[in-house]
């Protein structure tokens, strides 16, 4: 842990902790017992409890006892006894005497004093918190008026929530569940709830794993990250049905909840990285499981009533931590050097910290993640007098403006520090304070606050721009447009003449509901529009039109009645005859004379003696028909005006005699039925089939 130990050579000599009694509420593991052994090497008393009834590492604890320190803590304790190891720590000093420090992972220690110890909390100089929820409940505090102690968000620091929280989950977040289920990830499906600095470390964990990944999350922003990043973002009761395994990341309260249970897969893997345990309902599916069996430590398999089973890891409470070890060392050390500057901050410069949430600057993230590298390999390019000059930027750093943060903070925007009167004003590191000396004092209020730095609008924005320390101007508030009318309606409204007019009374007539035509009213048109103007009577209201006598107006139309002499004269008159002829003008088809085939099968039934007298007769008129037609086409061609008949008479101008004409339509009735039958059993289909695929 190179952060921790850098520290040590850098303060310790001068013990700037020297005299301060910090009680400790984090996680009781061999990295947090490396920070132990840096408070107390820096000069200070220091009693520990576990912040999370699973996590404790027995052999850790049992380490630092050895040494001295007061450790209240060990795996798998009751709730009952949870509280009684934070209480120990309270008052657990030499010489019984009480607390003045705290550092704390959740807020459980520092709700503790507040409610049953306010006595202690005029000794105390101040708090760091760790984590975000613990972060959450200090804001809360504080805008409800309940914290009365100076504050640090040690989480919210570049070097804690971008490395711990989202390197540290993307790592032991696999280790827990495979060293619980040592099931294989590839090629199930899970849920991350939220997408925070954990979720997104969960998330590119399960992925990388092989695993399909589903993202519930309330906040917009952080839905299109995750759904940038090529995650399918839903929500939880669509989510439920499909996947094998869940993980809650959020911090808050009824995640996986009663209704959702049912619907899991059989032998779904349920598990809270989060903090707490209320992110999953486990009080209700140990109440309503119809049977539990404990696989191994912090390991239960769930029966519902429909037969599934769920398998539940650590109780639903910090999977990481209660069926493996956390966080790696290395990431670690990022966090818990801020929490020990946090420390040294409150207690030797607490004058520069009013009752608040305040935060670290950018110079003290920049040494920590510089205190880091050297472990990697990593060097650095320095810049020139000339580039540092270019950019406005010191030669040293920090080379971000203090507005710089990770953008998962939602409970703020900038880098802002809430003060008591629940206010908010902006960071500034410009004054004549030095930063931390080598002899330990500090003098240096690590946030100074002014208001000349709006926040910008842009939090996402990142560039080499953006490292400028600019100057942001607010736009200045438009002025609010008020009518003119206002008052005028505001009266109007009160009389109850016209609710939410803005103009007053209608100054012209406005037909009323009935000023339309109706049905069965006929041509009848009402026009109330036309009658005299409106007139205002004593009382303001408006006088309706009055009612207009005499006969309605009637639109111009025709008289004719057409229903009497067209209709009914064409279907009780007779059929009129058709005329003897043809026009000249027509431009008729040429459909020639009675077909030759006709003729034909006219002759051969004759011949063969099996048509009827009737046939026969027709037979012979029609020849003898088509013979006459013939001597009257040679006799009219001598002349011109019979060349025209024998013209007409070719093209089929001129109409056929009756008998020829009947005949013809008698062959085509004769076959009617028929065709009317073959038609009616049609497919309806038929017509609506392509003509290509008919061929």
């Amino acid at each position: 842990m190179p952060g921790l130990v850098s520290l040590r050579e850098k303060y310790g000599p001068s013990k700037p902790l020297a005299g301060s009694r910090i009680a400790g509420c984090l996680h009781m593991t061999i990295q947090t017992a490396v920070l132990i052994e840096t408070l107390t090497a820096l000069g200070a008393e220091v009693t520990w409890s576990s912040c999370n009834i699973f996590s404790t590492q027995d052999h850790a604890a049992a380490a630092i006892a050895a040494t001295g320190v007061s450790v209240f803590a060990w795996k798998g304790e009751t709730d009952e006894e949870y509280e009684w190891c934070i209480e120990q720590t309270i008052k657990g000093f030499e010489g019984n005497k009480p607390l003045n420090m705290i550092l704390d992972d959740g807020g459980d220690l520092t709700q503790i004093v507040h409610k049953k110890y306010p006595e202690l909390l005029a000794g105390i100089r101040g708090v760091s918190e760790e984590t975000t929820t613990g972060v959450h409940n200090l804001y809360k505090m504080l805008k409800n008026g309940e914290l009365k102690i100076p504050a640090i968000n040690v989480n919210d620091s570049v070097t804690k929530s971008k490395f711990d929280n989202l390197y540290g989950c993307r790592e032991s977040l696999i280790d827990g569940i495979k060293r619980a289920t040592d099931v294989m990830i590839a090629g199930k499906v899970s849920v991350v709830a939220g997408y925070g600095d954990v979720g997104k470390g969960c998330a590119a964990a399960l992925k990388g794993m092989g695993s399909r990944v589903i993202v519930t999350e309330i906040d917009p922003i952080n839905a299109l990250q995750a759904t940038m990043e090529g995650y399918e973002v839903t929500t939880m009761e669509e989510a439920v049905k499909e996947a094998n395994i869940f993980v809650t990341t959020t911090g808050c309260r009824d995640i996986i909840t009663a209704a959702h249970f049912p619907e899991m897969k059989d032998d779904a893997i349920v598990c809270n990285i989060g903090h707490f345990d209320i992110e999953i309902d486990v009080a209700w599916l140990k109440a309503n499981a119809a049977k539990k069996v404990n696989i191994k430590p912090q390991v239960d398999r769930f029966t519902m009533s429909n037969g599934r089973h769920i398998i539940l890891l650590a109780e639903g409470r910090l999977v990481n931590l209660g069926c493996a070890t956390g966080h790696p060392s290395f990431v670690m050390s990022n966090s818990f050097t801020n929490q020990v500057l946090a420390q040294i901050a409150l207690w030797t410069d607490s004058k520069s910290y009013p009752l608040g949430v305040h935060l670290l600057p950018k110079k003290l993230d920049e040494e920590v993640a510089a205190a880091h590298l050297g472990k990697l390999g990593v060097k650095l390019t320095k810049m020139s007098n000339v580039q540092a000059s270019y950019l406005g930027l010191p030669h040293e750093g920090p080379y971000k403006m203090d507005t710089y943060l990770p953008i998962e903070n939602n409970y703020m925007t900038g880098q802002r520090v809430a003060t008591a009167d629940h206010g908010e004003t902006i960071n500034d590191l410009e004054g004549d304070h030095q930063p931390l000396s080598a002899d330990g004092t500090l003098t240096t209020p690590l946030l100074k606050i002014t208001k000349t730095h709006p926040t910008p609008a842009d939090p996402f924005h990142e560039s080499v721009y953006s490292l400028i320390p600019l100057e942001y101007e607010s736009p200045a508030k438009q002025k609010q447009y008020r009518s003119k009318f206002a008052d005028q309606a505001r009266r109007e409204y009160r009389t109850g003449l016209k609710p939410a007019a803005s103009m007053g009374p209608a100054k012209v007539f406005v037909n009323g509901t009935d000023g339309f035509l109706k049905k069965n009213d006929g041509l009848k048109l009402k026009d109330e529009a036309r009658d005299k103007e409106t007139v205002y009577l004593p009382d303001r209201t408006v006088r309706k039109a009055s009612v207009p006598k005499g006969p309605p107006v009637i639109i111009d139309a025709s008289k004719k009645d057409f229903i009497k002499q067209n209709a009914l004269e064409n279907i009780n008159s007779s059929a009129k005859k058709p005329h003897d002829y043809t026009p000249a003008y027509r431009f008729k088809r040429n459909y020639g004379r009675t077909p030759t085939y006709i003729l034909k099968r006219e002759q051969s039934q004759t011949e063969s003696g099996n048509s009827n007298d009737i046939n026969n007769s027709n037979s012979n008129s029609n020849n003898s028909m088509f013979k006459m037609h013939e001597m009257e086409a040679l006799l009219m061609e001598t002349t011109s005006e019979g060349k025209k008949q024998a013209q007409m008479l070719k093209d089929g101008l001129l109409p056929l005699p009756e008998r020829e004409r009947a005949k013809i339509l008698e062959g085509l009735k004769a076959n009617w039925e028929k065709l009317n039958s073959d038609y009616q059993k049609l497919s309806l289909t038929v017509d609506t089939v392509p003509k290509i695929a008919r061929i």
